[in-house]
């Protein structure tokens, strides 16, 4: 089996150099290419990406003339890839040795297996536990954003987001990954038509998982694969970060319809939508 890597980026001139040479370390000889989506309103990333091209002649540059968000730039540069299996990296995350090998011999071990995730740290060293994740309904959702996860995270119940049930170092199937770092089964990818574009950003990692699910795909968690994860890495300015908000209300509240909303009654769903779009609007203010 060969893998193909989709780096998605914006604005990532501060960290693409760490991403690209981390790739380039792993050196397994079933990669057989990696192309950049840049989402930037600028082409600086294109000369850092154009110094590593010239010996290194399976990596391509993509410039997007408009920016239709994360989702959109993975589909792009899933279109121009052949690999059995797809890495989707974020520009600002760093594959640590061994990575690539361990996710794909845990996605090759199952044969129902449609994506694999690492072990996602941040540069501190710290977990990342948004790696391994579950279903925001509304009550995980309600502990995670509450904190009352973080106090009773390991009873039944209320640690259910971030599946602090499952030991961060113990291999297992779970719900859901972090898009930062994931590796899909491209056919199965392709299957389920790919990211949604709806999501402009955030909650497209979860979507995809829900619908590799439901088409009877495994989500496998794979923690002897590492990776650091700057989480937020892209420059943003303060007006960048209002519109990155706005549009987490928007993907939460798509993915509420999408996934969640016929589990409740029509009042509670009613509550919820009026909720979110008044969060829209204080974002926005």
């Amino acid at each position: 089996m060969n893998v193909s890597c989709v780096i998605p980026a914006y604005n990532s001139e501060r960290w693409i150099d760490d991403c690209l040479k981390s790739i380039r370390a792993q050196r397994p000889s079933n990669l057989i290419e990696t192309v950049v989506v840049d989402n930037s309103p600028t082409d600086l990333l294109q000369s850092r990406v154009q110094s590593y091209m010239v010996d290194w002649h399976l990596l391509s540059y993509v410039h997007l003339v408009q920016n239709e968000g994360f989702a959109a730039a993975c589909n792009c540069g899933f279109t121009r890839i052949h690999g059995d299996w797809t890495l989707f990296l974020n520009a600002d995350a760093i594959l640590l040795p061994g990575a690539l090998d361990a996710l794909l011999a845990d996605g090759d071990a199952g044969a129902r297996t449609g994506a694999v995730g690492p072990h996602l740290e941040f540069p501190d060293g710290h977990f990342q536990p948004q790696c391994k994740r579950g279903v925001p309904t509304l009550w995980a959702s309600f502990c995670y954003l509450s904190g009352l996860d973080r106090f009773l995270g390991r009873m039944p119940g209320f640690g259910s987001y971030l599946q602090q049930h499952v030991c961060e170092e113990e291999p297992a199937d779970v719900p859901a990954l972090s898009g930062a770092c994931m590796l899909v089964r491209s056919d199965a990818f392709r299957s389920i038509g790919m990211f949604d574009t709806h999501y402009f950003m955030h909650f497209e990692d979860l979507d995809v998982c829900m619908a590799l699910k439901q088409a009877g795909w495994a989500i496998r968690y794979c923690p002897r694969a590492r990776a650091i994860h700057v989480k937020g890495g892209s420059n943003v300015d303060a007006a960048t970060a209002v519109e990155v908000g706005r549009h987490f209300s928007a993907s939460w509240l798509l993915f509420y319809e999408k996934w969640l909303s016929d589990k409740y009654p029509r009042i509670v769903s009613a509550v919820v939508r009026r909720a979110m779009g008044r969060g829209r609007r204080m974002v926005v203010r």
